[in-house]
């Protein structure tokens, strides 16, 4: 729990007011306007990014005139800026706001909303509801919960964004972007049952403008668009209060001992032939890249496509970085063929060239070409140096977040599934060898039911008090 917010929970501390506030006739085009209030700030920029390049620019090197993927507009100027996005397809903006110089999180100048990105269309029990039942359905799951109403709900072409938005704008100084990543992991984790989309918690997220058109969903209602609006807003420091008890607590970090000087002695004479072997609990805590490893990797994505039956539309362009990333740390490809295959995997996604291009995996292909030349990266961990590819070699939680894999998918992967799934097999081993399940006090945690640690646990049941 955060102990920096000193609030006193109360049952009236939220306003429940279901009434759909959003004007008659409101053109969502406008829907930034809802937050992006004129600033006495010239430097205070909303960004606009296009999935092709259709913004022109001087490029003074070349002194030609070239297209750019993303523009920034004045907040003082959205009236009319906005208005030239209107019926446009792939076009997102920034939820936040920034000086002018980038979109980085170093350049934030303020920060005016939470938000969660809900691919409904994930959840089998909610993919069919209408647009009036998923407000109704978010607005229960909230009072359920004691948070506060988003102050926005969207419909995005597919799926739906919160958002809550602050009484008055923080700077990086009063909410930093690690805190404001844990009150997003708090949403996510909350609105789970939604979709919430795990990769969307960043403060410098770009989310789909209303009033534009989302060209990733096959569908006819494809149209961005608001749907609901509540006017009353909350502090930044009470909507994190109210997402507070949804965050998981922070691991603490014991100290390490510090070493002790020890005397100069002489050396002892070499042993030869004597060799070492590292104790299990010092490997690396860094994922280690092996070919199988990397193979085992890329037929569970592929099995993972099988299980949804191609149904992957909404991510095929991760299917397809990683694909590669695994097909190439396998030795499977090389950066001469680094381009032909991404074309073939993607024609098996059915993903067309016109909708995604060869510069979104610019940044894999240099790590290719590295891995290819022999460039290793060197980590020390625990006093000894280890040699990793420079591709990427990530951990299976990782995975499982990313393409929010399921206990059920999981079952038929190889490698790419979670400690539970790893202890499932593990006592079914053991059941298949004729072993007794494993029963004991360490399996079921029964400290966990008395509400007591594990230590109060066993000091009692010596003393007889369990």
């Amino acid at each position: 729990m955060n102990t920096a917010l000193k609030l006193t929970p109360q049952s009236s501390l939220y306003s429940y007011d279901r009434t759909n506030k959003l004007p008659i006739g409101f053109d969502s085009i406008f829907e930034p306007l809802l937050y992006h209030q004129k600033s006495e700030k010239k430097n205070a920029f909303f960004y606009i990014k296009a999935d092709e390049a259709i913004f022109p620019y001087a490029d003074k090197k070349t002194n030609t005139i070239k297209l750019a993927k993303q523009t920034r507009h004045n907040v003082n100027d959205l009236n009319t800026a906005l208005l030239q996005y209107k019926g446009m397809s792939g076009i997102t903006a920034t939820a936040n706001r920034f000086n002018g110089r980038s979109r980085k999180g170093e350049d934030l100048i303020c920060s005016i909303m939470f938000y969660c990105d809900a691919d409904i269309y994930k959840i089998e029990s909610k993919k069919n509801l209408t647009k009036e039942e998923v407000i109704a359905e978010i607005l229960d799951h909230c009072e359920a919960n004691t948070i506060p109403y988003p102050n926005i709900i969207n419909y995005s072409g597919g799926g739906y964004y919160l958002k809550w938005l602050f009484l008055t704008e923080c700077t990086k100084y009063q909410l930093s972007g690690t805190a404001y990543m844990r009150v997003e992991e708090a949403i996510i984790r909350l609105f789970a049952d939604f979709g919430a989309d795990n990769g969307a918690k960043d403060i410098t997220r770009i989310l789909r403008l209303p009033g534009t058109l989302n060209p990733k969903v096959d569908r006819t209602d494809r149209l961005c668009e608001t749907i609901f609006y509540n006017d009353v807003r909350y502090t930044m420091d009470e909507l994190r209060y109210a997402f507070d008890k949804f965050q998981e607590p922070e691991k603490i970090k014991i100290p390490k001992p510090k070493k002790q000087t020890l005397e100069i002695v002489a050396p002892k004479p070499k042993l030869e032939g004597v060799y070492k072997k590292r104790d299990p609990s010092q490997r690396p805590a860094i994922t280690k890249s092996n070919l199988q490893l990397a193979k085992d990797r890329y037929d569970d994505l592929k099995m993972l496509i099988k299980l949804r039956s191609g149904n992957v539309q909404h991510s095929r362009m991760l299917f397809l970085f990683w694909l590669l990333n695994f097909k190439a740390l396998c030795g499977a490809t090389n950066f001469v063929d680094f381009e032909q295959d991404a074309l073939k995997i993607a024609s098996s996604l059915n993903f067309d060239i016109s909708e995604w291009s060869l510069d979104d995996l610019c940044t894999l292909g240099r790590k290719v070409v590295r891995h290819n030349r022999g460039y290793s990266t060197i980590k020390k961990q625990n006093g000894e140096h280890f040699k990793f590819s420079n591709l990427y070699t990530p951990k299976n939680e990782t995975l499982i977040n990313t393409f929010a894999i399921t206990g059920d998918e999981q079952a038929h992967l190889k490698t790419i599934i979670s400690p539970d799934e790893k202890q499932r097999r593990r006592a079914q081993k053991r059941l298949d060898m004729g072993m007794k399940p494993q029963s004991g006090e360490a399996t079921s945690q029964p400290w966990i039911a008395l509400g007591i640690s594990r230590r109060t646990y066993y000091s009692r049941k010596k003393a007889g008090g369990v």
